[in-house]
């Protein structure tokens, strides 16, 4: 299935006043790199993805709430986990939460998160993220994209941006705090609850953005 991209060919040629239609496959080619380095740069996914799997290694201690990367996050698929015997099971027992950024879920009251087995990959959750159509995402970021597909059409040589740019300006409101830290958890090695400061790795206030 194509992708429909935040913007739009025609606003694109618009936007760099032109006429013609001979270089339409390179500029649908720019939007769609332009899209990619404005995800990057705010954690965010633009086009809808359904589907979208992720793994790591156990659950959060307790009941503390489970943060899943790109958002906006639009609905939980499963959540599956391999137990201390070896064998996958299904945990269903939660409540999802899209009114933060990022999205979460955590089990439901007064449940806490199964025990699961000490290895990669022990959890897997499945989910539906990114905004679901053109029209949702932010103003902002749509021009940020045309500024990044204006600049590439422009420019076929590398060039060096310094400073507090336009698009830092446009894209900054939309960055998910704390993105690195989160995105590495889903990898790392769950921390020991006796360790001090372990505890707060898993867990911690909704992150909210920038």
């Amino acid at each position: 299935m194509s992708t429909t991209e935040p913007v739009a060919l025609a606003t694109l040629k618009q936007h760099l006043r032109l006429n013609h239609s001979h270089q339409d496959a390179l500029l649908n080619s720019l939007i769609s790199v332009a899209r990619e380095q404005v995800e990057a740069d705010t954690w965010r996914s633009l086009i809808p993805i359904s589907g979208r799997s992720i793994t790591r290694r156990g659950f959060p201690m307790g009941d503390e709430a489970l943060y899943l990367p790109k958002p906006p996050l639009r609905a939980i698929t499963s959540v599956s986990y391999v137990d201390s015997t070896g064998t996958t099971q299904t945990f269903t027992t939660f409540r999802v939460d899209v009114s933060h950024e990022p999205g979460s879920i955590e089990p439901n009251y007064p449940m806490v998160w199964p025990v699961s087995q000490d290895g990669p990959a022990s959890v897997t959750i499945v989910y539906d993220c990114g905004y679901a159509d053109a029209a949702s995402v932010p103003a902002s970021l749509k021009h940020a994209i045309l500024l990044i597909a204006a600049q590439l059409y422009e420019n076929s040589e590398p060039v060096e941006i310094k400073g507090d740019t336009t698009l830092d300006r446009l894209c900054r409101p939309y960055r998910v705090r704390n993105a690195a830290m989160l995105e590495s958890i889903w990898t790392a090695k769950p921390i020991h609850p006796k360790f001090p400061g372990g505890f707060g790795l898993w867990s911690g206030a909704p992150l909210g953005v920038r």
